[in-house]
């Protein structure tokens, strides 16, 4: 039996003096064409229609052929939001939409800000130039997925078929032409729902100098019966000059911390430890089900910059 030490990666960003969020979670207005319905973020078009009563359960008989249409429409997201002059101050202010599904074209005060073609990973566009003190607009714009892949096809100087589904799936094809959850076109066990929409978090990040992108952890058991933890941390800088600063790592709810001065630009902006946790720590290890506990620990990275100022991620 292999036991493990484990770290739940659930990131969650945390407020830090460094920073300066705004989360645009919540209420937006999903439209396309005479259609206009109030949606809450994450979510989709279908979820938006199902919440204003415009549709049934979509998985109710032969619903999902009665509501095939909404798939092959385009669907917009738009809410306004409040922004300080404060923010606005912030030497770098960026929009990070941790999903979008899935090809889409972002607009802040009626201003392109950035497009997506992947559902998969997430998006960090610059605003700073497109914000006003006061109240302003964002709009996400959703291509239909059914609509882009015919489009791909269509216009592919080589001889790439759209895949299909079996014809008892009542799918749509080219999924494997898009970026997107595949089973949305249907599959053996589920029915064709292309959907769109914000399905991940959306918030606007001002901050200083630099800010925790991602953080990821592996362990490793060694010989000794000790752990080893190896962490990588991922930051965005602002600039091409070097940001100075400190990071941190703390295993809670161990005494186990580790800490360095970092130099960091753009084209080197990760920074990784390699930490022994000696048995002093007294780890409880993880078990399946009905081999003993699931204990789970929690990893803290914490950044001050030069000027003293802090941001910080935790792995739950």
């Amino acid at each position: 039996m292999v036991t493990v030490l484990l770290l739940s990666l659930l990131l969650l960003a945390a407020e830090g003096m460094a920073t300066n969020t705004i989360s645009l979670n919540g209420q937006w207005i999903v439209s396309s064409g005479d259609i206009s319905v109030p949606g809450t973020v994450p979510g989709s078009m279908y979820t938006a229609l199902i919440a204003s009563g415009r549709i049934g359960d979509p998985y109710f008989r032969m619903n999902d052929k009665e509501y095939g249409w909404i798939g092959d429409r385009d669907w917009a997201y738009t809410r306004t939001f409040q922004v300080t002059a404060d923010t606005l101050a912030y030497p770098r202010v960026v929009l990070v939409c941790e999903g979008l599904d899935t090809v889409a074209t972002v607009t802040v005060n009626n201003q392109t800000v950035g497009t997506s073609m992947n559902m998969f990973v997430r998006y960090v566009y610059d605003i700073k130039q497109a914000l006003v003190v006061g109240q302003n607009s964002i709009t996400v714009q959703f291509q239909s997925a059914t609509g882009y892949v015919k489009q791909v096809a269509s216009s592919l100087p080589y001889d790439i078929l759209p895949t299909c589904v079996p014809p008892q799936y009542h799918g749509a094809c080219g999924a494997n032409l898009i970026r997107k959850t595949q089973c949305s076109f249907s599959w053996d066990w589920g029915p064709s729902f292309p959907t769109q929409g914000i399905w991940r978090d959306i918030y606007i990040q001002a901050y200083n100098t630099a800010v925790i992108r991602d953080v990821t952890s592996e362990t490793s058991k060694n010989a000794d019966g000790t752990w080893h933890l190896k962490v990588d941390i991922f930051m965005e800088t602002i600039a091409q000059l070097p940001v100075h600063g400190q990071l941190e790592v703390k295993l809670y709810p161990t005494s186990v911390t580790s800490s360095k001065q970092v130099n960091l630009v753009k084209q080197n902006d990760s920074v990784s430890f390699n930490i022994n946790i000696p048995k002093s720590a007294a780890i409880d290890e993880w078990w399946p089900n009905g081999y003993g506990n699931q204990s789970l620990y929690d990893l803290y990275v914490f950044y001050t910059d030069s000027l003293g100022t802090m941001n910080n991620k935790r792995s739950a």
